[in-house]
Parts: structure tokens; C-alpha cells; sequence
């Protein structure tokens, strides 16, 4: 156990043994710890330093097992900084990580770098939490610091750089800001061109991209890694058939199916379905055990809808290591979509590990309250909890969106509030808590809660697009509206939500043309009964009646209980 190895180089051996015998101060802080659950406050009287790290420590231990994790985060910080060990500097930031306190995991993330200057993974967590806080000085001072750790692994640690900027999305004046200076200092390292390359191709740099994945592939002319990262920029512009030019001399004599797995999952972050489903199917042929393209392939019908098709790549998997739980997980997906309930439960009960772990005990959540068995489903989750702390807060959130889809927004409300004091500017659970309060129609607290998202993140998209959509819906201030759904737009424009809702505040404006152009492409982009609600209603006013009927009843086939679908349908249609 790490706390008992913490605590045996915080004692010394004879004082451990001296404490069956003496009570101080080990035996007496233990009492206090029986006797209360555990230290509300530090003993009255000061104890000696390393008794005071055994406090805090210990306080931390119980913080952690009672599933308070800031608390416990802020004992261990407390006893690292007392003993500048790097073991118990190490859970601090575990802690703090795990309680999404962003401020708390700066802090013991640099505490645990100064501990252990020499640790290649203290030097990468301090740059991954920098990134997560979005302290970018203090992020590049961290890149280089870790770059410079291990000077034989250079080349994986600048890579990881880049996927750290591209994983979290960083905004491009940032993320250029963190590679730049790195390649500039290793102008002769291929990982540095091919990591700048990836980063600029997140964020839509297209030259800089294309001129880094060049300078790698000059630089070492045989790796396949650059050919793609070239092709990639290509594909990502939607230049598809340029991309695939690219990489066709590295896979055209049939002997190299992972590259040309690489080059199908290219084609599926472009969405070039079809392309990537050839390549994928071409994988299988000359690799039919592969495992990672026969799930990339199941994972393609499910999204076509073919169901059998995707069963049947996901059976082949169920025994496969790596594969196991994930296909468990979508079998048990397919299963529900057939109406098979219990096969369903039963395939979600097999998924003990893997991504889709805590998806699967969610969807068991919701398969007991959409039978009907809610308080069930609420027992169920809260036993999770208590078992699992770190997963505190995404079950909270299930459980309190289980009880809005149930009609219950007092008792979802009450969870979000709860929620808030133990993790507090919680964004999920500010987002949640405005769908409750503009459920109990608490329109001006719901905009309040998304005021506050935006305030902490003015990216944030989901809070831009809600905050906007609300205003849309509740007020009449629809120019400020349109400005918040725009800069959603910026972030997301792709996203049929968003598109949706610009479409919805045109409509309001009084602009149908530029409504119904909007609202075509986020129909067109996902076939929701909403969006189908709303373009049916723009199209009504533009005298389109009956295209609008189309729409609507192609709609109401497959969502006939559709509240919005059927109340907008009432109310214009006689």
C-alpha cells in the first residue's frame, strides 16, 4: 500500500517500533483518528515535523478512502511540503488530478517536478496539468523541461508534447507557441518537424503542417510516420485522393496493413466513410486477424446502422485481449438497439475493464430507470460510488440525468447542488444544473449557471451554444444571442447542434432565407426530430408547406412521441 511505504521513509524503523510502547505521537494521533472518523483539525498542541507529515498524510489516506478528493489532495501537499518527498508528492497530484481542482494540480504537480528532477514522468505530468489549467508559460517552461530530461528519449518526449496539445484541443496561438520554440531548438530532429507537424494540423495551419512533415520525412527519409502525417494534412483539407496518392507506394504490394490502417483511420477523421470502409475491408484481407481495423470496421456499420454487419465484428473480438470489454460493451449497444434487454445486460456485465468500462455500468443505470425503476437505478449508482470514489462526480452526473429524463428536476437539482459544493465551478455540473432550472422554468438561473461556464472558459462551446440557444428560446434578445451561438460556431462548425441553433435565432431574426440554410445542413448532418421541428417551422413561413409536411412526417416515423416535433406540428399545421 503507498501510504504505509510513505509512511515507513517518513519514521524511522526504531521510532515505528518504539510506538507499540510510547504514545507519542504516533498512537495518540491514531486514537484521535478511531475516535472521530478521522481529524477535522490539526491537535492543538505542534507535533515535531515528521509527525506532522504522518498526520497529514494519514488525513490524506482517509480524505481519499471517504472519496474527498480535494481534501485528500490538500493533506498530501501539505506533508510533501513539510518533507519534499517525491512518493508523497506524487499522490498529491494524483488526488488533485482526480478532484479537477486545476489550481491544487499545478501546485503539486511542480511540488512533485522539484522532488524528483529527474523523473521523466513528473516532468511530463507537471506539463500535462500545466496544459489541462491552461497556464501556458508555465507549460512551456514544462515542455522544455521534460524535453530535456531524458536526452536518449528526446524524440518520444517531443512527440508527446504534440499529442498532449492536440488531445486537449489547445487554441492555435498556444499551441504554436509551445512547438515553436521546441523545434527551434532541435531544428535537426525529425520528431520535432513530425510534432509541430501534428500540432499545426489540429489547429488548421495547413502550410506550417505540411512544410513540417516534409522537413521530417527529409530527414529521415524512410519513415512512414512522416509520409502520413503529409498525407493527413492533405485529407484533413479534404484533399482525399491527394492523401491517398501519398501513402499508395507504401502499401500498394499488400505486405503492409498497419500502414494502411493508419491511412484508413485518416480517412475516418476526414469522414470519407466510404474510402475508409475500402480501406479498412483491404485490411482485412490481407490481415483478416487484425484486430484494431476489424473493430475500427464494427464500429463503421454500427454508425451505417448495420447491425449484423458490426455483430459480427465485434463476436470475432469477444475473445481477444485487448479487444474484449469494448466489444462486450457494443454488442451489449446492439442487443439494446434490437430491444434485447436482457441480452443487453448481459453483454454489459461482461465489460470488467477497458474504455467503455464505466459506459457499460451507466447504461445498466439507464436500462433500470427506463424500466421504469428509477430509485433502483439511483441505488445502483450511488453503491458505484461509494465503491469507486474516483468515479464520484461522472455518477453523480448520470444519476441526476437519469432523473431529468425521468421528470424529475427538483430531485436532479438537488444532486447538482450537492455536486457544486464538493467540486466547486464543476463545469458538467453547472451545465447540468441550468437544464434543471430551465426545466422548473428558472430561466434567469439557468442562464446564470451558463454565464459562469463562459466566464471559466470562453471556448467553451457546449455553455456558448446553450447560453445562446436559451436566450433564443426565453428572451427576446436575440442579436446577443446570435453572438454567443457565433462564436460557438467558430469552435464547432460542423456540429448539427450548433448549426441548429444558429438556424433557430435567424429564424427569430426574421432572416428565413439564411434559417432554412442552416437548418437544411444540420438536418442533413443528423436526422434529429428536433432540427426536423425546427426546419419545418421556417419552411412553413417561407410558404414551403409542403415540403415542410415532408419533413415532418419522415420525422414523426421514427420519433412519433417527439414533444417538440408534435407541438410545433399542432400548432402550425390545421
Amino acid at each position: 500500500m503507498l501510504t504505509l511505504r510513505i509512511l515507513a521513509t517518513l519514521i524511522p524503523a526504531a521510532l515505528l517500533a518504539a510506538c507499540v510502547t510510547a504514545p507519542e505521537p504516533g498512537d495518540r494521533l491514531n486514537a484521535l483518528f478511531e475516535a472521530t472518523g478521522g481529524p477535522p483539525t490539526p491537535p492543538a498542541e505542534p507535533l515535531p515535523q515528521r509527525a506532522q507529515a504522518m498526520y497529514h498524510v494519514l488525513a490524506g489516506q482517509l480524505a481519499g478512502d471517504r472519496g474527498e478528493l480535494a481534501l485528500a489532495a490538500q493533506e498530501y501537499l501539505e506533508a510533501a511540503k513539510l518533507t519534499g518527498q517525491a512518493d508523497v508528492a506524487k499522490e498529491a497530484t494524483r488526488y488533485a488530478l482526480a478532484s479537477n481542482d486545476r489550481a491544487l494540480s499545478v501546485e503539486a504537480s511542480q511540488l512533485w517536478r522539484k522532488a524528483a528532477p529527474d523523473n521523466v514522468q513528473a516532468q511530463e505530468a507537471a506539463f500535462r496539468v500545466a496544459v489541462r489549467a491552461r497556464s501556458y508559460e508555465t507549460a512551456l517552461d514544462m515542455a522544455e523541461s521534460y524535453v530535456a530530461a531524458e536526452p536518449e528519449r528526446k524524440g518520444d518526449a517531443l512527440r508527446a508534447v504534440a499529442t498532449t496539445l492536440v488531445r486537449d484541443n489547445v487554441q492555435p496561438e498556444p499551441a504554436m507557441a509551445i512547438m515553436q520554440p521546441l523545434v527551434e531548438a532541435n531544428a535537426d530532429s525529425a520528431d520535432a518537424h513530425y510534432a509541430l507537424g501534428l500540432v499545426a494540423m489540429n489547429v488548421g495551419e495547413w502550410d506550417v503542417a505540411q512544410d513540417a512533415a516534409r522537413k521530417a520525412h527529409a530527414l529521415r527519409p524512410d519513415w512512414n510516420d512522416a509520409t502520413l502525417l503529409e498525407a493527413g494534412v492533405l485529407i484533413k483539407q479534404k484533399r482525399v485522393l491527394e492523401g491517398i496518392a501519398v501513402v499508395k507506394p507504401l502499401v500498394e504490394d499488400g505486405n503492409d496493413p498497419d500502414t494502411r490502417f493508419a491511412l484508413a483511420r485518416l480517412l475516418l477523421e476526414a469522414e470519407a466513410l466510404d474510402l475508409a470502409e475500402v480501406q479498412l475491408d483491404r485490411v482485412l484481407d490481407e490481415d483478416p486477424k487484425h484486430p484494431e481495423a476489424r473493430y475500427a470496421r464494427g464500429l463503421l456499420a454500427l454508425d451505417r446502422k448495420n447491425l449484423e454487419l458490426a455483430e459480427r465484428h465485434f463476436l470475432e473480438l469477444i475473445e481477444q485481449p485487448a479487444q474484449r470489454f469494448d466489444a462486450a460493451y457494443y454488442l451489449g449497444r446492439i442487443s439494446e438497439a434490437r430491444g434485447d434487454l436482457d441480452a443487453a445486460r448481459g453483454w454489459y456485465r461482461r465489460v470488467a475493464g477497458g474504455r467503455h468500462q464505466v459506459d457499460a455500468l451507466t447504461r445498466r443505470a439507464y436500462l433500470m430507470a427506463d424500466g421504469g425503476h428509477v430509485e433502483e437505478a439511483q441505488a445502483y449508482l450511488q453503491g458505484l460510488a461509494r465503491m469507486n470514489p474516483g468515479m464520484e462526480l461522472q455518477l453523480m452526473l448520470v444519476e441526476a440525468d437519469i432523473l431529468l429524463q425521468s421528470d424529475r428536476p427538483e430531485a436532479a437539482l438537488e444532486i447538482y447542488e450537492q455536486g457544486l459544493v464538493a467540486y466547486p465551478a464543476e463545469a458538467d455540473l453547472l451545465y447540468g444544473r441550468s437544464l434543471a432550472h430551465e426545466q422548473l422554468g428558472q430561466v434567469d438561473k439557468a442562464i446564470a449557471d451558463l454565464r459562469e461556464m463562459v466566464q471559466l472558459d470562453e471556448h467553451d462551446a457546449r455553455a456558448l451554444n446553450a447560453l445562446g440557444y436559451i436566450l433564443t428560446n426565453h428572451t427576446e434578445r436575440y442579436s446577443e444571442a446570435r453572438g454567443y451561438i457565433a462564436r460557438a460556431l467558430e469552435q464547432r462548425p460542423d456540429d448539427p447542434a450548433v448549426i441548429d441553433s444558429m438556424g433557430w435565432v435567424e429564424f427569430r431574426l426574421g432572416n428565413l432565407d439564411a434559417a432554412a440554410e442552416h437548418l437544411r445542413r444540420a438536418y442533413e448532418l443528423l436526422g434529429d426530430p428536433e432540427i426536423a421541428a425546427h426546419l419545418g417551422e421556417v419552411l412553413w413561413k417561407m410558404g414551403e408547406r409542403d415540403e415542410a409536411r415532408q419533413v415532418w412526417d419522415t420525422a414523426l416515423t421514427e420519433h412519433p412521441e417527439h414533444g417538440t416535433l408534435q407541438e410545433t406540428i399542432t400548432r402550425l399545421s390545421p
